[in-house]
């Protein structure tokens, strides 16, 4: 990591433990009207102002489609993308001679040489928000118009966030350089999270030597990026993910010796940010499908200055794939990640793989789609394993959430995982509509069949009515631990009854409508739809009764014994669904719980692989 220069006569700048000196590359895709203002060609360093009796200081030089603009990160200025004693080449300069590029002082942070912002100070904390409304102001000053692309760095990746959430039609690509995040604090106990803030906040002696220094509140500012992304998630986009190979287990206790971190910030401190970033990053990188993670950047944290033509090559990477009017950097134009409107609402999906049959994957109940893409499998998660030879598709249904489950199965759901990428959708839902749905999303995107329907739990059911309703697109059918039709009659009215009411309730997720139906409307339209085509038809289901390993919640409508009688109902009731389909193949796999997918993908890709070579 750089070792940052202090201000004559000022404390030291305390380094950051992680994530907080650094800067946001925001690459702003020229409008074919914004070549008229004066500002779209001329070089600028100069202060702008933006109303409320405030300027802020900004440089522009280049000219080109799209522009990048360059957000420093937490308490650091312009400089950090074109530093003086900066060894060639330099980002600012770079990206410069190929587009129109700027960079501007947020308030209150410091050139690398200790001299202070020259942009208005403003009251302190300040959060991202704010700094999302400075962009803003930016842009209608120097008369910028979108569409955009954010390369954010440090604490300004919570700012382009934001920014992107609010501006969702103008932001068309992400570069992250080591951003702090939400998934950090969501990685850390309470204790280890408080000890990080500890260790990050301005300390007095600072704030005395700098009374206008940028300072933070970081739940506040965490709250704020996941409150903007619940109200609209990112888009699909091209996005890179810059991660610092310097660990902090070597630079923790080196920071105590030098007095840069308070006392009681425990030595091996910097193992825990090593574990929990790891995980953090890979979990931003996995939060933007077809992104790109670089985790090799021989670089400290502040990775534009240690190893300036990484972050070069990611904001080009991501420049080419924008104008290419790409909306993912992997996978090629076989990759497809976008939005898609059907009857009013925009629908997430996600392709990937060339070659027919084309493989369906239906989430489970409250699962979005990357359910099948988790990096933490024992082998290759479904999605990219079957892309490998097969078109495979993937959505979110309304009311679904991301990252619900780990691999084993531990449901996590209101503790870390965020909404689906679809728009909602009235609740309780009619499962008839649900498949019209996603017929109609297939016909909106021009996916191929014939589809090889594969569904998770209620997935698997929402499929066996697809497949139903309309028997001349399927190929095959496959169901992975799924509750099939027997398994009311096994479970009698009394305990039936009582699931059915508790698969109505929307609010178990507080501030999101989380999807919910009436499992006895769906069996009785499964009876009531057509009979089921002449297909394969594998039923994949858990090792044993078990259905989980979780404890029942306190506050469960349901019994211990209730839920054992629940569980041995549903597994029983898969394979005498299969028994009165002709040819179907039942494959218990052992060891596995629900997620029988995370557990074992290697399983189901070979149950998926052996109905399709029965076609």
């Amino acid at each position: 990591m750089m070792r940052l220069a202090t201000m004559s006569g000022r404390p030291r700048r305390r380094l950051p433990i992680v994530l907080l000196a650094g800067t946001a590359t925001v690459g702003l895709l020229a409008a074919a009207c914004s070549g008229s203002s004066t500002e779209g060609a001329r070089s600028i360093a100069e202060n702008v102002d933006i109303g409320g009796s405030r300027s802020i200081y900004v440089e522009c030089h280049g000219k080109g489609s799209p522009t990048v603009l360059l957000l420093s990160g937490g308490g650091t200025a312009t400089d950090l993308w074109h530093a003086p004693d900066q060894d060639p080449p330099n980002v600012y300069d770079t990206i410069g001679a190929q587009t129109r590029v700027c960079a501007w002082d947020r308030p209150g942070v410091q050139y690398l040489d200790g001299s202070p912002s020259r942009s208005t100070p403003v009251a302190q904390p300040i959060t991202p928000q704010d700094g999302a409304r400075d962009i803003q102001a930016v842009l209608d000053a120097l008369h910028m118009q979108g569409p955009y692309v954010l390369a954010a760095h440090s604490f300004a990746g919570n700012i382009a966030r934001v920014f992107a959430a609010e501006h969702p039609a103008d932001v068309r690509g992400i570069v992250f350089v080591d951003v702090l995040s939400p998934e950090l604090r969501a990685q850390m106990t309470p204790q280890e999270w408080r000890t990080w803030v500890k260790a990050n906040n301005r300390t007095p002696a600072q704030i005395a030597a700098y009374p206008d220094l940028e300072q933070y509140d970081f739940d506040a500012s965490l709250d704020q990026v996941e409150a903007a992304e619940s109200a609209d998630p990112p888009r699909p986009m091209p996005v890179v993910v810059l991660t610092a190979s310097v660990r902090f287990a070597e630079l923790v206790p080196d920071y105590l010796d030098q007095g840069l971190l308070p006392p009681d910030v425990p030595r091996n401190f910097g193992e825990v940010i090593d574990r929990t970033n790891t995980a953090a990053q890979n979990e931003l990188a996995g939060y933007f499908p077809g992104s790109v993670h670089i985790t090799d950047t021989h670089a400290g944290h502040n990775i534009m200055i240690d190893n300036a033509p990484v972050a070069i090559k990611a904001i080009e990477d991501v420049l080419t794939a924008v104008r290419a009017g790409r909306s993912t950097l992997t996978g090629g134009d076989n990759h497809l990640a976008q939005a898609v409107e059907v009857d009013g609402r925009t629908l997430y999906l996600e392709c990937m793989g060339t070659g027919s049959p084309t493989v369906t994957l239906q989430s489970g109940y409250g699962n979005a789609g990357d359910i099948w893409s988790l990096t933490d499998t024992p082998s290759p998660a479904v999605f990219p394993a079957l892309a490998q030879t097969n078109r495979v598709c993937i959505y979110d249904r309304p009311g679904s959430m991301i990252t619900t489950t780990n691999a084993s199965g531990t449901v996590t759901l209101g503790e870390t995982a965020r909404r689906g990428r679809s728009d909602s959708a009235p609740m309780p839902r009619d499962p008839a509509d649900v498949v019209t749905e996603l017929h109609d999303l297939f016909a909106a995107a021009d996916v191929p069949g014939p589809y090889v329907l594969v569904g998770h739990s209620l997935g698997g059911a929402l499929d066996l009515l697809y497949a139903r309703t309309y028997p001349d697109e399927v190929g095959a059918l496959v169901t992975v631990d799924s509750p099939l039709p027997p398994w009311r009659e096994i479970l009698g009215p009394e305990i039936s009854e009582k699931v059915r009411v508790s698969g109505l309730d929307p609010s178990q997720v507080p501030g999101y409508q989380l999807e919910s139906y009436d499992l006895g409307t769906l069996f009785d339209e499964i009876g009531a739809a057509g009979p089921l085509p002449d297909i394969p038809v594998v039923v994949v289901r858990r090792g044993g009764p078990k259905l989980s390993d979780d404890p029942i919640p306190e506050g469960a409508p349901f019994t211990q014994a209730e839920v054992d009688e629940i569980n041995v109902a549903q597994w029983d009731g898969q394979a005498q669904w299969a028994a009165g389909v002709p040819g179907a193949e039942v494959i218990t796999v052992p060891g596995t719980t629900h997620y029988v997918h995370n557990q074992r993908p290697d399983a189901v890709v070979e149950a998926i692989r052996q109905a399709i070579a029965r076609r």
